[in-house]
């Protein structure tokens, strides 16, 4: 036995009868058994031919009748027309002695030769490459149509086997959503139907494709210039800006486990649809998302293509979109429920002040302090329920390496606390994600502000499996469903709010679950205590400035 070519039927042939017999009927079972062979792997019939008396006959010779039974062996020919089993009376002739490719011939009883993609040059390149090359040439033929093989008769899955798995994971678009406030279709999601995107409209800003040796999902994320800081922060800028170095917009392209499917949106009335995506509410009760005192999980791989400052993963919440204030007074107002879209806009053309979104509750971010990079993690509490975004609670980075992981503002109305940093580098003691993966885990339980006093939640962090962190600390807003407020949900991606460095990073197994994370890593430290706590009844307005981002 060579390869699948069967030794016993390599005997002399006879000149007499080679000619018809060659011509009239077609040895099936030596082609037969190289085409199988050639199907299973081309490099295998490339061993088993080099082998043989006299590979060079029929690579040469019958190219495109061996091919034809690759192609068509498996429904064709095999189910549909067998080809006649003739090996029993068929016999083979040695090939003369060859000694330069180019110049050899076979005598004149030899039929003449026919290329079909597959010519006595690639028998090296059978060995060198398995045959990629060949198989590429004769889909390329069938494309053009070229080839005398009827396409319409050839399975389309043969075809295609020996380059379906490299298209499996080419990279591939993450679709523009440019309406969130409706139901979503799977073809605007991502493949795997977990995240939808939101951020900057360059599709090739946020790829995926399937993860090549385990089930899931690799993302890659990438802001370059200035070009891609498309929102704005505030005030009447124009977005992107016209060169770099201008602070009024920053660049985000992120994927939110936030969004409805079909059959997921309540039943509202079409007049309660219209005031809760006027009122930026549609999203409030998504099913990716948790309550107030509600336990979120995530488990990530990251890797860092290149280095930048940005927010890269954060639970964010919904404020108060009901909630409002006039625009000289410090009293709130509740906007009813029952409530028409007509009433929302008219108080917004009053200039009424509706609550606003603040900085997220949980943010795992790059950051910079002198020549290094560093991962690192913060838990911000805000206890009133009124914010516009006129007064905000920060806490630079390079604050804490001066000591200082936690601040107040407000007069203790709004907290912020680094929970936990790591250098990352190629040292033992640094985080290695550079071109290299890092596997993320959290057990987020947020703070319940309901009561008269606000109860504290707790942050746990694996890296690696290795607990980091393990923090009772106060986390989230005070937020509320009968104000417009709804509950927390998980963002990833790039959020850089005032660079326009560029950064590229990519994320891969993405699981976001509602509830303790399972399966939990065995390695566990005692738990700390931040200290903090702020009791809502404290005066909702903010006097003493506070730290500026």
């Amino acid at each position: 036995m060579v390869g699948n070519i069967p030794t016993s039927s390599l005997t002399e042939f006879n000149s007499n009868e080679r000619s018809d017999n060659f011509q009239g009927q077609f040895n099936s079972r030596i082609v037969s058994d190289v085409g199988d062979a050639l199907k299973g792997g081309l490099a295998s019939i490339g061993s088993a031919l080099k082998n043989a008396p006299n590979p060079l006959y029929y690579l040469t010779k019958y190219p495109g009748r061996i091919l034809a039974t690759i192609l068509l062996s498996s429904r064709s020919v095999t189910d549909a027309n067998p080809l006649p089993d003739n090996s029993t009376s068929l016999q083979l002739r040695p090939t003369p002695p060859i000694k330069d490719w180019n110049k050899s011939t076979f005598d004149n009883g030899d039929f003449p030769i026919e290329s079909s993609g597959l010519h006595s040059a690639h028998l090296m390149e059978i060995e060198k490459d398995g045959g990629e090359a060949s198989h590429q040439a004769l889909i390329d033929s069938l494309e053009k149509g070229d080839d005398p093989i009827d396409n319409d008769s050839v399975d389309s899955a043969v075809r295609n086997r020996r380059s379906t798995n490299k298209k499996k994971t080419r990279w591939t678009d993450v679709p523009l959503v440019k309406d969130h406030n409706r139901p979503l279709l799977n073809s605007e999601l991502t493949m795997d139907g977990q995240f939808a995107r939101v951020g900057n409209p360059n599709l090739s800003r946020l790829k995926q494709k399937p993860s090549q040796k385990a089930e899931g999902i690799t993302y890659r994320f990438e802001l370059r210039d200035f070009r891609d800081n498309t929102l704005k922060k505030g005030g009447q800028n124009t977005c992107p800006p016209e060169s770099s170095g201008n602070k009024g917009c920053k660049g985000r392209v992120e994927l939110t486990s936030c969004f409805f499917k079909s059959g997921e949106v309540p039943d509202y009335s079409r007049k309660q649809l219209a005031f809760l995506k006027e009122s930026k509410a549609y999203l409030n009760d998504c099913p990716g998302s948790v309550p107030m005192g509600g336990v979120f999980s995530v488990s990530m791989d990251l890797m860092v293509e290149q280095l930048g400052e940005a927010i890269i993963f954060q639970i964010h919440g919904k404020p108060d979109r009901w909630l409002y204030r006039s625009e000289v007074g410090n009293e709130n107002y509740l906007l009813s429920p029952a409530s028409s879209a007509k009433a929302y806009t008219t108080l917004v053309k009053d200039n009424m002040k509706f609550e606003q979104g603040g900085y997220p509750p949980l943010s795992l971010s790059l950051e910079k302090h002198k020549e290094n990079y560093y991962l690192a993690l913060m838990a911000r509490s805000e206890y009133v329920p009124y914010n516009d975004k006129s007064q905000r609670c920060n806490l630079k980075f390079s604050n804490y390496f001066d000591g200082t992981s936690q601040t107040k503002c407000c007069n203790g109305e709004r907290d912020v606390s680094y929970l936990f940093s790591t250098k990352i580098g190629n040292n033992d003691t640094d985080l290695n994600v550079i071109k290299n993966w890092a596997n993320l885990k959290f057990e987020i339980k947020t703070s319940n502000y309901s009561g008269s006093e606000a109860t504290p939640g707790h942050v746990r962090m694996w890296v690696n499996d290795a607990m980091k962190v393990n923090a009772v600390t106060y986390i989230g807003r005070n937020d509320a469903p009968h104000r417009g407020g709804g509950n927390m949900y998980g963002k990833f991606g790039i959020y850089r709010t005032s660079s326009d460095q560029p950064i590229a990073i990519r994320f891969k197994h993405v699981n976001m679950q509602i509830g303790v994370l399972q399966p939990k890593p065995q390695h566990e430290i005692d738990n700390t205590t931040v200290s903090g706590g702020c009791q809502p009844e404290l005066k909702p307005y903010c006097e003493v400035p506070e730290t500026q981002p």
